[in-house]
């Protein structure tokens, strides 16, 4: 099973030379990839929302920040670890944060794996600080793009 999934490397004007990233705990690997998530599908009515939308909603539901896409940068892929006859193609934009939900508490999505937001710079990725999951093909170099 394929699913589109869509990403933000996410900005804040007051934070700059560092982008916000999700850190994910899979059964005790720590790993950092774009906050996001899979495309809303509607298949009773075929219908689906497209990227910008999906990364609008996940933005909003994982983090509780409102964002404005700022461009879309490439993709990246990966087969689950806990499927692997799953596979997500990532679409990934820059986004700039606009605003905070001043009530939210937590990820809205209650089986996520456990996960928590952290900023980090271009030289936590180059010297290894942060571990980039290599079954994210393509992801390490997007990453590292999104600070130019």
């Amino acid at each position: 099973m394929l699913y589109p999934s869509a990403k933000v490397i996410l900005k804040d004007p007051n934070r700059p030379g560092s982008i916000l990233l999700i850190e994910r705990n899979v059964h005790g690997d720590l790993s950092v990839e774009p906050a996001g998530g899979k495309v809303e599908v509607d298949f009773t009515n075929k219908s689906a929302e497209n990227l910008e939308a999906c990364a609008l909603r996940e933005i909003r539901e994982e983090l509780g920040y409102s964002i404005a896409i700022d461009r879309y940068i490439g993709s990246y892929y990966f087969f689950w670890t806990i499927d692997p006859t799953k596979c997500s193609v990532c679409a990934v934009f820059t986004g700039l944060i606009t605003n905070r939900d001043a009530i939210f508490i937590s990820n809205a999505d209650s089986y996520e794996l456990p996960m928590r937001p952290l900023w980090v710079t271009r030289e936590d990725i180059l010297k290894n600080r942060v571990t980039v999951d290599p079954c994210r093909k393509g992801l390490r170099e997007l990453l590292l793009q999104s600070f130019s």
